[in-house]
């Protein structure tokens, strides 16, 4: 039986939520219990102590919503990594998400016949074989799993713009 790997996945990023949560609450317990006074004594500066409070505990919650953000988006990336099997080498950003942008149209015929597909302006200078697999014309199986073993290799390297990817393709017939 294989198990799934989604809620390792999601655990580091969940336990970091919760524990930024757990020091909100006690932030808030310990600047509450600092301003408490016995029933017959008031302080006369209270008021001044409570906007300091208050001041101190509105930082406190920015950088903490902040950082929420920022797990959030990890997460998010994580998620990505994990539906698409790996990030994509080329892609779009909308927001926080990146969208996989195809390197190259393969054209299922007789054979497999490989054309340009990437943007103008995209960093496909270092891919190993890949102007060769274009300008190859129709090829059979072989050739085909040649170039892309090259390429996929120079993907899971891990400086491969910035870390591991895959390079997306349109499969027509």
């Amino acid at each position: 039986m294989r198990r799934s790997r989604t809620a390792l996945t999601a655990w580091p990023a969940f336990a970091d939520l919760m524990t930024v949560l757990a020091v909100l609450g006690l932030a808030i317990a310990a600047g509450v219990a600092s301003i408490e006074a016995p029933d017959d004594e008031v302080p006369e500066d209270l008021p001044q102590k409570l906007k300091a409070e208050l001041s101190a505990a509105r930082e406190r919650n920015a950088a903490l919503e902040e950082r929420i953000e920022e797990l959030e988006e990890e997460l998010e990336d994580r998620d990505i990594e994990r539906r698409l099997g790996s990030f994509p080498c080329l892609g779009t950003q909308s927001g926080s998400r990146t969208s996989p942008v195809p390197l190259l149209r393969i054209v299922v015929e007789s054979g497999y016949r490989v054309t340009r597909l990437w943007p103008s302006g995209a960093n496909v200078e270092g891919i190993p074989r890949l102007d060769e697999a274009i300008a190859h014309g129709l090829m059979q199986e072989g050739d085909l799993r040649s170039y892309a073993s090259g390429m996929h290799a120079y993907g899971d390297d891990d400086d491969t713009y910035g870390r591991s990817c895959r390079f997306w393709v349109e499969l027509r017939k």
